[in-house]
């Protein structure tokens, strides 16, 4: 009874003080964000490799065997608004009319679709246009390729291509069906000239099994397409499963980066996507590396269908729940995170400034990138050669992979209205929010949470390159999976030196000659005159080359 009355008591004084402690927080922020930093992005042509052929093949996420280190170095960003989102895109896959009766472009339905015939050329196909009547063909393109996602198959070793036969709409959802191919000849993943796309190589299409596949990209004078930057974005499906199923919802940039180092240096954000020996997994997943280097990074998180997050279901149930029910994939993605979420369980996030290490990596790993740019949507179904499950593809059966739709938002501001901002339920806060700590937003990328001194954190104290928010003490911030109190403004910089600013999540502080520091130098190029703060202590900053 004493607890419930305490949490109760604290509750209502945290209510009260919320819409104060809001405005000091952004009055904070506002004085702390020094600086801001963007890309430019320009079209471009695709390059090609050596034989002309461009593929993505995109590699499969093992978490387990990952050698991931977080150091929790973020650059400075305003908190997340607490209003909620907006939404300004959606598409529930209704029927032509029931869209059009809603205020969509009738043009958008009765115009021939645009499909890809490899994953940069496209031409129009006219012969689907009475099949694909019900999709809004401003907003997509169809796939018509050989499936690039193989693992490396060998040439004339695929078994699955893409077929604009496989998209359809019934039944207000979206259907991105896998079944065996109605190809007479088997001619599947073998080179040839294609005059479509300028004699540049290409693969045959006639695969044993055929899929869906659709993205959002705009292509010029054929498609406007969808596209975002930032935002969250959300999908109800219901995914196929079976011997080679790989469902997967996932964004890619428009425009290729500025140094046309291509995939993944600008970045590939995997929403959701699963695997046929992993039933009750579903991952999420950032693709992106240093193109200056040349190696590419991934970081990313699995979802176990776990009782304590699916409390009604039985054993079995709970381990085919990803494939018999309907569920909801989202993230949430600003310039300096990532935030992966399943029915509104937060699953993962990762920060600008995440060291990761893998076998090309340094010894101590390289920095992530949040990647930034407008950002097309692609939903499709992949049957990989699983020899682990056996597939056997004359004698596969079809697969339906259900699309309810697709939704994304932009973070509310002052001026929307609360009508207008959806507010997720997110069903373990205590990954954002221990007990009834109030989340207020974001700095740095980590949570930043209303501090209780009356209800133990798991450590008393933060680093100082924690701290810089609060001057009364009354906020706690997420660091390597502990609470942390955030220090006071004045205990950034060891006294007196000047805090000037911030790099990578560190505080930057004025290093003077004659006032000791605990190293001489520092394993980091910044500034000549400055000094940083690193786990063991202040470190004299090198001159930047």
């Amino acid at each position: 009874m004493e607890s419930s009355l305490r949490r109760e008591i604290l509750f209502k004084s945290l209510t009260k003080q919320a819409d104060k402690l809001s405005m000091t927080i952004k009055v904070f922020f506002m004085l702390l964000t020094l600086f801001s930093c963007g890309s430019d992005h320009n079209n471009g042509q695709p390059s090609t490799t050596s034989s002309g052929l461009v593929a993505i093949s995109k590699q499969r996420l093992d978490i387990a065997e990952q050698e991931v280190e977080q150091t929790s170095q973020e650059s400075v960003s305003n908190p997340l608004s607490t209003k909620g989102w907006k939404l300004v895109f959606e598409d529930h896959f209704e029927s032509a009319q029931v869209a059009i009766n809603k205020g969509a472009d009738p043009k958008c339905f009765s115009k021939s679709p645009v499909c890809l015939i490899n994953w940069w050329g496209t031409e129009e196909c006219p012969e689907f246009k009475t099949a694909l009547a019900d999709l809004n063909k401003c907003n997509w393109s169809v796939y018509h390729y050989y499936n690039y996602m193989d693992f490396e198959a060998p040439e004339g070793k695929g078994v699955n291509s893409f077929h604009p036969s496989m998209v359809q709409i019934k039944n207000g959802s979206l259907y991105l069906n896998a079944q065996k191919s109605f190809y007479n000849t088997r001619r599947c993943k073998q080179k040839f000239l294609d005059p479509r796309i300028g004699n540049l190589e290409n693969y045959s299409i006639e695969c044993p099994i055929i899929s869906g596949g659709m993205e959002s990209k705009k292509f010029e004078g054929k498609t406007s397409g969808y596209t975002q930057e930032f935002g969250r974005f959300e999908v109800r499906a219901k995914l196929n499963y079976g011997p080679g199923s790989w469902p997967a919802h996932w964004l890619l940039p428009q425009n290729l980066d500025e140094n046309g180092c291509g995939w993944p240096y600008s970045g590939e954000i995997d929403i959701m996507e699963s695997w046929a020996n992993g039933a009750e997994h579903v991952a999420g997943t950032l693709h992106t590396g240093h193109c200056d280097k040349q190696i590419k990074l991934s970081k990313g998180f699995t979802w176990k269908a776990k009782e304590k997050f699916y409390p009604s279901l039985s054993f079995s149930e709970k381990k085919e729940t990803f494939y018999k029910d309907y569920h909801t994939y989202a993230i949430e993605w600003d310039r300096d995170k990532i935030r992966f979420l399943v029915d509104d369980h937060y699953i993962g996030q990762v920060s600008a400034g995440d060291m990761i290490k893998n076998k090309k990596t340094p010894r101590g790993g390289l920095p992530v990138n949040i990647p930034k740019g407008p950002f097309y949507w692609i939903l499709n179904t992949t049957i990989y050669n699983d020899t682990e499950n056996k597939l056997d593809v004359n004698t596969f059966s079809k697969q339906e992979h259900i699309i309810d739709y697709v939704k994304s938002y932009k973070k509310c501001t002052e001026e929307d209205p609360a009508s207008k901002c959806y507010q997720p339920e997110y069903k373990n806060t205590d990954a954002l929010c221990p007990g009834i700590r109030e989340y207020l937003g974001d700095f740095q990328g980590k949570s930043m949470c209303e501090a209780w001194p009356n209800i133990p954190i798991s450590v008393a104290n933060c680093f100082s390159k924690d701290g810089v928010l609060d001057t009364q003490n009354k906020l706690c911030l997420q660091n390597e999976g502990n609470w942390y109190k955030a220090r006071t403004l004045g205990q950034a910089c060891t006294t007196p030196r000047e805090h000037v600013g911030w790099n990578s999540g560190r505080p930057v502080c004025k290093a003077f000659p004659h006032f000791k520091i605990k190293k001489s130098k520092c394993n980091g190029n910044i500034w000549e005159s400055y000094c940083i703060w690193e786990k063991d202590g202040w470190w004299r900053a090198r001159e930047l080359k």
